[in-house]
């Protein structure tokens, strides 16, 4: 896929307008930190009732990352908008009719709208490796944008996600770092492979093979250096106190999600990165632990595996609805 393919902001066929504000609608509720079960129900019953919700909420969900944060009208927008428009061209028809919709023009440089912008990003489940100007490559985790070259020279933008970059070294190192933003701060090398994930509150920074300048957004007096080996969380504020990386921590560079006696709730939370839909752990089943390598490119095959090696029962409402639950009891 180009960096410029605009596929991924609307289906192949304008969904009708009606199952648009119906499918954003649905998201919306649906993204509360508790579903209730007759909610639950009621989302299954919608889908069922049509296979056109079905589609405009596989659409939606594919497009979650970029639309999490945008008012409804614009979620709105990704699905109906024909695809045979590009992305610059639908941004200009959503920020007016953001404003339409009484939303300040400012809006569309915030954070949410960032990856609606971005140069290169990559779908839920989807993997995707580039080659920069200087040699560089970066390779994106799942659901993740960065924008390159944000602010001139050797520099990329981290604004969903997580990645792992291998800095090429040039000549004059210390003339010409290489360095990944967050809204956090920034990350600086002369040449080395290092990883990179954006939270909601902070960012995780890994020094795979080299040191590493981190440099908070709005106290650049409390920069901190990461020998190589070392990992650590930063805010705008404050870089926390190094600790060793985890080679489980990366392991999704190699395709896979390593667990060493990590909760199942976690774990499931990892999962559910991959994978479109939702993922549900009841409190019962939570603290079971997880130890093994997975593939991420078959979550159904490791919800099994789950259910064969841990005492839990898997349910599916549908694909995109997905529940984990104690062995012999109805979720």
């Amino acid at each position: 896929m180009s960096i410029s393919d605009s596929s991924r902001f609307a289906p192949a066929a304008p969904i009708a307008d009606t199952v648009a504000r119906q499918a954003v609608d649905w998201f919306v509720r649906l993204r509360a930190d508790v579903v209730k079960p007759d909610l639950q129900h009621a989302w299954s019953a919608w889908m069922a009732a049509d296979p056109e919700h079905a589609r405009a909420w596989s659409h939606l969900q594919h497009c979650a990352g970029d639309v999490a944060g945008l008012p409804s009208l614009l979620a709105h927008a990704t699905l109906t908008r024909p695809s045979a428009n590009g992305r610059r061209r639908f941004m200009k028809s959503a920020a007016l009719l953001a404003a339409g919709a009484g939303a300040s023009w400012w809006a569309v440089r915030t954070e949410p709208w960032r990856p609606l912008l971005a140069d290169a990003s990559t779908r839920v489940g989807e993997q995707r490796r580039l080659t920069l100007p200087d040699g560089s490559t970066v390779l994106l985790n799942t659901d993740s944008a960065i924008d390159i070259g944000a602010g001139g020279g050797r520099r990329i933008r981290l604004t969903r996600g997580e990645i792992l970059v291998d800095a090429v070294r040039l000549g004059d190192a210390l003339a010409s770092p290489f360095v990944v933003q967050t809204r956090h701060g920034k990350v600086e090398t002369t040449g080395s492979r290092l990883g990179l994930r954006l939270e909601a509150a902070r960012s995780i920074v890994h020094a795979v093979t080299g040191p590493l300048m981190v440099t908070p957004a709005e106290a650049p007096a409390h920069r901190r250096e990461l020998a190589a080996g070392q990992q650590a969380a930063f805010t705008a504020l404050a870089v926390q106190t190094p600790d060793p990386s985890r080679a489980s921590d990366l392991s999704w560079a190699d395709g896979v999600l390593a667990a060493h006696d990590m909760r199942l709730d976690a774990f499931l939370a990892q999962l559910s990165r991959y994978r479109p839909g939702m993922i549900r752990c009841d409190p019962a089943v939570a603290d079971l632990r997880v130890s093994g390598v997975y593939p991420l490119g078959d979550t159904d095959k490791v919800l099994e595996t789950l259910a064969l090696t841990l005492p839990v029962s898997i349910r599916s409402m549908t694909r995109y609805w997905m529940s984990v639950g104690p062995r012999g009891t109805t979720i």
